[in-house]
């Protein structure tokens, strides 16, 4: 991405009350980040921005952040900044509901694009999150029934935490779909 682009796609992410959606539906109406921020106010407004927002980005205040974040940016090793008009930009983001217009990216961008796997979590559990422990305190194998029914997570939160146990060697799957603490 050049660097003229790259500040102005931050700057528009930057512009505080400007989510997803509404970044989008200024692009598609003014063409370009440059575009949105050489709009004037009314017409900015008629794209449905909320006043507030719409004379944030007529005033360009968030340029000075947006210029400030790149530095950053630019320090950090393999870092760079993908817009979603990018062939790297990772496909199967553009068929969510509320894609991000503009992702930070830490290596190769095109790996992004290639078969993989996600699994939903949270760095902070709820109370229930947290009552995954009956599998990791559990003497005998657990079946994973079992796991969701004591948990009183979703199967989505149990499988998720199962898999982030395993891969740290806390538990190992064992056959007939049961889980085991591993022994050290």
């Amino acid at each position: 991405m050049q660097l003229d682009s790259s500040l102005s796609r931050l700057a528009l992410g930057l512009t505080p009350g400007l989510a997803s959606r509404l970044s989008a539906r200024v692009l598609r109406r003014f063409d370009s980040p440059e575009g949105v921020f050489r709009a004037c106010q009314p017409d900015l407004e008629s794209c449905h921005l909320p006043a507030k927002v719409a004379q944030a980005i007529a005033k360009k205040e968030s340029f000075k952040r947006a210029e400030k974040e790149l530095a950053g940016i630019q320090k950090i090793a393999g870092c760079t900044l993908l817009n979603w008009t990018e062939p790297e930009y990772p496909q199967s983001l553009l068929q969510i509901y509320d894609p991000p217009v503009l992702l930070y990216v830490r290596g190769d961008p095109q790996v992004s694009n290639l078969a993989s796997i996600s699994i939903p979590g949270t760095r902070r559990p709820t109370l229930y999150g947290t009552q995954w422990r009956s599998v990791s305190d559990a003497e005998e194998p657990v079946p994973i029934d079992d796991i969701v029914e004591r948990s009183g997570l979703n199967s989505s939160e149990v499988l998720a935490t199962l898999f982030t146990l395993e891969m740290k060697g806390t538990i190992r799957q064992l056959p007939g779909k049961q889980f085991s603490k591993v022994l050290l």
